[in-house]
């Protein structure tokens, strides 16, 4: 076992576990999900569906890495879980930004009438 890890990962080196949150994340970095980000305009939220994801595995990695660092103050282990918290936020707007709501758009840039937002044309 390895002391000052959470009880979940404390079975395994925190080498192991950072390896494994970075080869995740290369591999959201590289293959993103395109198809969500269609119809979206260049701006935040395509940013977060183009970056977020892979983001989200490095602060994973980092924080479980310095849950192995000891230190007096516990500094090394606050930053963790802070770190670990930002990856949770992250997530959320990842996953909002992909498939939350759309609004629909004409050629002309403005909203159609009756669509209030649906974007599924099943739901219809």
């Amino acid at each position: 076992m390895f002391p000052g890890m959470p009880a979940l990962f404390a079975y395994a080196p925190p080498w192991m576990w950072a390896t494994c949150c970075a080869l995740l994340s290369v591999i959201y970095f590289l293959a993103w999900p395109r198809r969500k980000a269609e119809g979206l305009p260049r701006g935040p939220r395509y940013f977060a569906v183009r970056w977020f994801h892979g983001i989200v595995w490095v602060l994973l990695g980092v924080s479980l890495a310095l849950h192995s660092v000891r230190d007096d103050e516990n500094l090394a282990r606050t930053a963790a879980k802070a770190l670990a918290v930002l990856a949770l936020l992250t997530y959320v707007l990842f996953v909002y930004a992909a498939y939350g709501p759309r609004p629909t758009r004409s050629r002309t840039g403005e909203e159609q009438d009756g669509d209030e937002g649906v974007t599924d044309p099943r739901a219809r």
